[in-house]
């Protein structure tokens, strides 16, 4: 009998205080679309590295980098599965500027081709994750991420 009250004065608290889940994707979701102006400046630099004499214009990929970097560092969540494709951002961010070399090097524009096309390979494999487990969670409305892939 004791037991039983017990279990029952559990199961009420865990309902009273909403024992439900927290939904962190649609506000994370959000937070990456006001993100998105980085993602866009990365892809206007993959056009400007790949035209002669606008190569310049693409000397500050690392900090443009290291800004979003600095932005997903400031969120928290508690959901494993979209901490770990946060922190699978995270960690892609971190290998690009790895390999990213001064603006005045000569092998500046292809280390930088290829650090921002790893960044997009592994954001459209993030977004599309993201864009499952919309759907899985039964959001009605269309995904609002995609990354706009330079033209």
């Amino acid at each position: 009998m004791r037991k039983s009250l017990i279990l029952f004065a559990l199961v009420s608290g865990l309902v009273a205080c909403g024992g439900g889940k927290k939904d962190e994707l649609t506000p994370y979701i959000q937070t990456l679309q006001d993100l998105d102006r980085y993602s866009q400046q990365l892809m206007r630099y993959q056009v400007y590295l790949k035209t002669e004499g606008m190569t310049s214009q693409a000397h500050d990929v690392k900090e443009v980098m290291q800004t979003l970097l600095d932005e997903l560092e400031k969120i928290e969540l508690e959901d494993k599965y979209v901490r770990a494709l946060n922190n699978k951002m995270k960690r892609t961010l971190k290998a690009a500027m790895r390999k990213l070399v001064e603006p005045d090097f000569p092998t500046f524009v292809p280390n930088a081709q290829k650090s921002i096309a790893v960044v997009e390979e592994e954001f459209i494999t993030v977004y599309s994750n993201l864009q499952r487990m919309w759907e899985e969670a039964g959001k009605t409305e269309p995904f609002p991420l995609k990354w706009e892939a330079a033209k």
